[in-house]
């Protein structure tokens, strides 16, 4: 082996070694969140199973405190009594207070994170054979399933019809319909592209229109998250904001599929619309709607 080819050597192996690496960091980080999730689903299924006793317990309480009101004045042992009921309090602390927002967050979140993992599996970030290539291949297929199975573009669209322009979801029709066309081979890749990359630019066009002050006001994806999230903490609006790297690396794409680049992914069009769901699923989730003036 000559020096070029050891260098050569070294140098993939260096890569397979970082590549490596950023793949346990990103195990770890899922693992941590799934099992936090596993976790938070089998407390909530344990404390169904005591319901029936807090049912009982609130219907004699309930008894107990309408008897005491409608009586007068009686002899009774308060200080066992308030030990009791204290005892109770200490063996049942308070749940959290959720809401429906709670979940749609802990979705929005877990889907800024997972969609990272498809797109590394769908634009072949983590090929390095034919045997990688097929694994690749049936994993992305896999997510698109799931996201199919729970009807993602139904969602996105219900979540768009909540944004300042009806031209937003007109261009969200546009660009499902352009998607739908080329899937049943009957519609034109590059058309389709620019159908989504156009519904890319109305979203950002709304949230930009709905965060701004004044007229021509430069605004960021950090200024955005700020004025349209305010009630959430620095972490989720840091979510919001990297949004910003998801959506230039989507559109990137999309301008590959326009200049039919050689070396696209087989799926590159399928990649983007999907990716293009997930992005404007997690913004739209984690802003407030209500902060955005009406439709017009």
């Amino acid at each position: 082996m000559n020096r070029i080819e050891l260098t050569e050597h070294s140098t993939e192996r260096a890569v397979r070694l970082m590549e490596g690496h950023k793949r346990d960091e990103a195990l770890q980080s899922l693992r941590v969140s799934r099992a936090h999730l596993e976790e938070f689903a089998a407390r909530l299924t344990a404390a169904t199973l005591i319901m029936p006793e807090v049912a009982v317990s609130l219907e004699e309480l309930h008894w107990a405190i309408d008897a005491l009101e409608g009586a007068g004045p009686m002899d009774l042992d308060v200080a066992t009594l308030d030990a009791s009921l204290g005892h109770l309090q200490h063996i049942l602390p308070m749940m959290p207070e959720y809401s429906a927002a709670t979940g749609t967050l802990v979705h929005a979140a877990t889907t800024s994170g997972t969609s990272l993992v498809y797109t590394a599996f769908s634009t072949g970030k983590l090929v390095m054979g034919p045997e990688d290539s097929q694994y690749a291949e049936e994993q992305a297929l896999l997510y698109d399933k799931i996201q199919a199975t729970h009807k993602r573009p139904d969602q996105v669209r219900e979540l768009l019809s909540s944004l300042a322009s009806e031209s937003t979801l007109r261009r969200f029709d546009a660009a499902r319909e352009g998607y739908d066309l080329v899937k049943a081979r009957i519609g034109h890749r590059q058309g389709a592209a620019t159908s989504i990359r156009t519904l890319l630019d109305g979203v950002k066009g709304d949230l930009w229109a709905a965060a701004r002050h004044h007229e021509g006001e430069n605004v960021t994806w950090r200024t955005m998250a700020a004025r349209l999230a305010p009630n959430a903490d620095n972490e989720a609006r840091a979510l919001i904001a990297a949004q910003e790297h998801i959506r230039n690396g989507v559109y990137s794409d999309l301008s590959d599929i326009l200049k039919d680049r050689e070396g696209a992914h087989v799926r590159d069009l399928e990649t983007a619309w999907t990716r293009t769901l997930d992005h404007i699923w997690v913004v739209m989730n984690m802003v407030d709607l209500r902060r955005m003036p009406p439709s017009k």
